[in-house]
């Protein structure tokens, strides 16, 4: 039996299109092994958000190569999309893959293995004319290392023009929860940020291929679904129908308009007997400010059979409104976990990296979501030392970041990306600086989540159990709550992917919630 292997970096969406490339290679009769095993053929999804994942992604693709020299080394990705000229120089890989082509894989390998049969020493060039054509000059245009954020984007602004590529998993890896793809590219241009060129312009994905994909994954065990995608909160802003004008279904009763959606909702035994045209789904006529998309089709998710829990990836601050904020709370099943992507608590820095929000604005959204929910677990990122940070405007962020009272916040040291605007701005801060930020703001973060579990203390949980863990001799079943925070519980009482109520007895310092 042929055999490939596959390895991830980067981001959800990434682990996501990874997942399903597996299953494709699975259907097409390969043997999945790990990538340190000699394989017929290696795929590595590629990250190229920093200059250090393009170094990473460059390092997988030499190690396959290693690992088996007769192989075909398969590069996907954000990489390609950013350096594929670094990569065919350097790394040796057969065949290159854009970020729209990846539900392609098998084909183009078939392509790829005809094409050997039929020449003893294929060249790149023979390989990239019929294979990455596509994927490289029509929809990046070939961009190079270095080129301007300005070019990159006119580039970009000409070659763009693809429409959601829908790839799908029938299965979850994890067994409990399910990663789900509904939107792919971003429209921000922030200025540190490499990733709109890399994946393009914001597209969304149809929600009935949505919905199927779902009740798959709940058919198939998958009790938790975990809607990502590269700019979340832009979903449904470009939704172009096919050809065909597929219609999206309804789980409301016939002859009520979609403006009252959510107020007459069917049960979950009743198949839906409305259907509507995708073009009237998302725009609400005689409405003044209509629903956000993306809380229509969580409201469409929640009448799925079998899921119990939707958890939602990263938000910007704007898409949280009093009516989004209303609207998620009346759904039991979505969990009060939510990643609010801040990136810096002061207003002259979010300027400078063309953020589109303000810490007001920022606060304001926080504020939405307590008011809703009792103890929501809010996180989100934080760069230190971005060009321009003064100690004044880093300790105005720290501020800022304690009084959001953050589950968690990821921090990370300012990396300048070549390509972007925040490359080429003036005072870029000194590692030795951004290293003591860093510290400063992670022992600040560890004093926030502690605080925030302590209110667990001798209150009840749902719990969804994942996995039996080992620590010293004693063995436990752990599991997440809706909060995402980690708990574990006996492994006498439970199985594997069963939700459970338990009261939470003690916290440990790593952050574990010690179940009864």
């Amino acid at each position: 039996m042929k055999t490939a292997a596959l390895h991830n970096l980067g981001c959800k969406v990434n682990a996501y299109e990874t997942e399903a490339m597996q299953q494709a290679l699975e259907a097409a009769g390969y043997e999945i092994v790990s990538f340190r095993e000699a394989a017929d053929v290696y795929v590595i999804n590629t990250c190229s958000v920093t200059n250090m994942a393009d170094r990473k992604s460059g390092q997988m693709l030499r190690r396959a190569r290693a690992n088996n020299k007769d192989s075909i080394v398969i590069a996907v990705g954000c990489y390609v999309q950013t350096d594929h000229e670094r990569i065919k120089a350097d790394t040796g890989a057969d065949i290159l893959i854009g970020n729209d082509k990846k539900g392609e894989l098998v084909s183009l390998l078939n392509d790829y293995l005809a094409k050997r049969a039929g020449r003893s020493n294929p060249t790149m060039n023979d390989i990239e004319t019929n294979d990455t054509g596509s994927s490289i000059t029509e929809i990046v245009g070939g961009t190079r290392r270095g080129m301007t954020a300005a070019a990159l984007e006119s580039r970009m602004e000409m070659a763009d023009c693809a429409e959601y590529e829908n790839l799908t998993i029938e299965k979850s890896g994890l067994h409990t929860r399910a990663f789900v793809k509904i939107q792919d590219g971003c429209n921000q241009f922030c200025s540190y940020c490499i990733i709109p060129y890399a994946r393009g312009r914001v597209r969304s994905r149809h929600p009935n291929d949505i919905l199927a994909e779902i009740r798959n994954l709940s058919d198939s065990g998958c009790k938790e679904v975990v809607l990502t995608g590269i700019h979340l909160s832009s979903y449904g802003q470009n939704i172009s129908p096919s050809s065909e004008e597929p219609e999206i279904e309804q789980p409301v009763k016939a002859g009520v308009p979609f403006l009252s959606y959510g107020q007459n909702i069917s049960s979950p035994s009743e198949e839906p007997d409305v259907e509507q045209p995708l073009k009237a789904v998302f725009s609400q006529q005689g409405e003044e400010s209509p629903p956000h998309p993306l809380l229509l089709l969580i409201q469409q998710i929640h009448e799925i059979k079998g899921i119990s829990r939707i958890r939602l990836g990263s938000l910007e601050p704007s898409v949280i409104t009093e009516t989004f904020a209303e609207g998620i709370a009346a759904l039991p099943k979505l969990c009060p976990h939510f990643h609010l992507s801040l990136q810096s608590g002061c207003d002259a820095t979010l300027a400078r990296m063309n953020r589109k929000y303000t810490t007001a604005e920022y606060a304001k959204a926080c504020e939405l979501l307590r008011r809703f929910y009792e103890h929501p677990a809010l996180t989100t990122d934080v760069i230190v030392g971005f060009p321009g940070e003064s100690e004044q405007e880093f300790e105005t962020t720290r501020r800022f970041a304690q009084a959001m009272g953050f589950f968690e916040v990821h921090v990370f040291k300012f990396s300048p990306r070549k390509g972007t605007k925040a490359e080429t701005l003036p005072d870029q801060s000194s590692e030795p600086i951004k290293k003591e930020r860093s510290r400063k703001l992670m022992a600040d973060t560890k004093l926030a989540k502690a605080e925030f579990l302590s209110w667990y203390q001798g209150k009840e949980v749902e719990v969804l159990t994942e996995e039996f863990v080992s620590v010293g001799e004693q063995t436990y079943l752990s599991g997440h709550s809706t909060a995402y925070a980690l708990v574990y519980l006996s492994p006498k009482e439970h199985k594997v992917n069963e939700l459970t109520v338990k009261c939470i007895k003690h916290i440990w310092s790593e952050g574990i919630l010690l179940g009864e």
